[in-house]
């Protein structure tokens, strides 16, 4: 049996938790330098936040502000260090309403990463009914690659063709391959990508290193180019209609106000605010219900100083960030 009428479904429950509390910064398969950057927007309903470095208390905040920014430095015993941050946000009550893992690596000094970089030939899917590529992949210490594994792919964007996934075990004796396979191709391919990567690891910390590109049939980009370009601006608009979009605001950087557009496609209550870099609540754009459209708001910054201030919006079902650069 479905859900009764007006009964959220579980999915929106879950996705609305999950907007109390967005982690900005830091970032999973990210490498820091000597600190990590803490950067967190929260709502009210966010009474305390709990940061556990490797299963340990790394900070209890109470009360926190809306934006929140601080950096931290571990002690690390070597160089480099995995890290694994759980951060765990309550209400007033108590009650976790969201907790997320992030795994990063620390370093004291900046390292070079594995690569791969890719070859194709001929780069001209009308030119040969097969295409090959040619792969230069090199490790670099201190990471090892996961399972010793290459991935690489043959995917058309337009035909018949479901394409091919490939994967190679490369030998673990050594630091630096060269690797060669090719693909099969038929006459309604008109564009395609290829693409290669491989998962490098150091404990717990894991990262994909990819490569891509895109080839086409002749001038077939060209002809689609023209034709989008003919197509009709009342079809473009109904499409923009459809999605939530908060624009960059314009002009970025400003003099003494900007202008903040953003695009709702359903009625909902929303909420915009702008902060300082200290968290500090600026200014509230708006927050109110709100019919579905195109919205405009012009911000009036003549009295502050220069700097980066953020703009968060927030509706039920979605939140956005963007940041603001104010030069006077």
């Amino acid at each position: 049996p479905g859900l009764m009428e007006g009964t959220p479904r579980p999915v929106w429950q879950a996705f609305s938790s999950y907007n109390q509390a967005i982690i900005y910064q830091p970032k999973n398969q990210q490498i820091y330098e000597r600190s990590i950057p803490i950067e967190l927007f929260l709502t009210d309903s966010v009474s305390q936040i709990a940061i556990e470095l490797d299963g340990n208390i790394l900070r209890n905040i109470s009360s926190p502000p809306l934006y929140l920014y601080e950096e931290i430095t571990p002690n690390i015993p070597n160089s480099i260090k995995d890290v694994n941050l759980n951060f765990i946000f309550s209400n007033e009550r108590g009650v976790v309403i969201k907790e997320e893992n992030i795994r990063a690596l620390l370093v004291q000094s900046a390292i070079t990463l594995p690569s791969v970089n890719m070859l194709v030939l001929p780069d001209n899917l009308a030119t040969s009914d097969r295409i090959s590529i040619v792969l230069d992949i090199v490790n670099k210490a201190p990471f090892s690659i996961k399972d010793n594994k290459l991935d690489y792919v043959f995917f058309p964007h337009i035909g018949f063709s479901p394409g091919e996934a490939r994967s190679a075990i490369l030998n673990s004796a050594q630091n630096t391959w060269q690797f060669t396979d090719n693909f099969q191709i038929t006459d309604d391919v008109m564009v395609a990508t290829l693409g290669a990567g491989y998962t490098i690891e150091y404990g717990s910390f894991q990262k994909r290193i990819f490569t891509e590109k895109i080839i086409f049939r002749d001038d077939w980009a060209g002809v689609i180019k023209a034709n989008e370009n003919s197509s009709s601006v009342a079809n473009n608009q109904h499409q923009l209609s459809e999605k939530f979009i908060l624009y960059q605001n314009y002009p970025n950087p400003f003099n003494s106000s900007t202008t903040v557009t953003f695009n709702l496609p359903r009625s909902g209550f929303v909420k915009a605010v702008i902060f300082d870099i200290s968290g500090r609540l600026i200014a509230t754009l708006v927050n109110q219900y709100m019919l579905p459209g195109t919205h405009q708001y012009r911000w009036q910054a003549e009295d502050l100083s220069s700097g980066v201030y953020f703009l968060y919006l927030h509706t039920e079902k979605k939140s956005f960030v963007r940041k603001l650069l104010l030069l006077k």
